[in-house]
Order: C-alpha cells, then structure tokens, then sequence
C-alpha cells in the first residue's frame, strides 16, 4: 500500500500536532500561574490569639479568610467581616476542644 506522503512525513505531522497540543497546554498553565501569583499578592496576614489568618480577595467579590491551624473559614463582604467570622469560628473550635477535653493545636505565635 502506497502512501502520498512518506512515512517520515506523517509521523512529523503527529508530532507537530502533540508539540502544538502541549505548547497550548504550557500556555494555559502559565495563565493559571499568573493567576494564583495574583491571588497571592494580595494575601494579608493577621494573626489572632496567637493563630495566623489569611484573608484575601475573592474572585467574585468579598473576602475570604482562613485559619489553617483551626480550619476555620469565613467569606464575607469586606474583609473586617471575614475577619469577624474567622474569629467567630477560632472561638466555636478553641471551645469544641476543649469541651472534649484535647488540647488545641499549638499556636503559630507565641507572644
């Protein structure tokens, strides 16, 4: 069977369409990484009773806040808010704790 291209010319074809398929995929993580250094730019931290929290812009408006230590989150309008919550929520785990009688986990800051 007779092929109109060699052999040698089809396999370059499917290679430049997988080399263009990944350069395409390159080009949409570098967004994403643009996107998440962005995201990150404009973290703030705060620390509360000795816990640190991020807060940040939301992508669809608001602020979202976070204490990782805790695992408590809050998104809200203004970021005092978030805040707000967040400490809402330190307070409702720092209680769960110690009504089981565990400790909480240690502190990001000591003062």
């Amino acid at each position: 069977m007779s092929s109109a291209y060699p052999v040698g010319a089809q396999v370059g074809v499917g290679l430049q369409a997988e080399l263009e398929e990944l350069r395409e995929e390159n080009r949409a993580l570098q967004a994403e990484i643009e996107r998440l250094e962005d995201a990150f730019a404009e973290q703030k931290v705060h620390v509360v009773s000795g816990y640190v929290v991020l807060t940040w812009p939301g992508a669809n408006g608001g602020f979202l806040g976070r204490c990782p230590a805790l695992h408590a989150v809050a998104k809200r309008a203004t970021e005092e808010e978030t805040l707000e919550d967040v400490r809402a929520v330190m307070r409702a785990a720092l209680e769960a704790f110690d009504t089981m009688g565990k400790a909480p986990p240690p502190r990001d800051v000591e003062a």
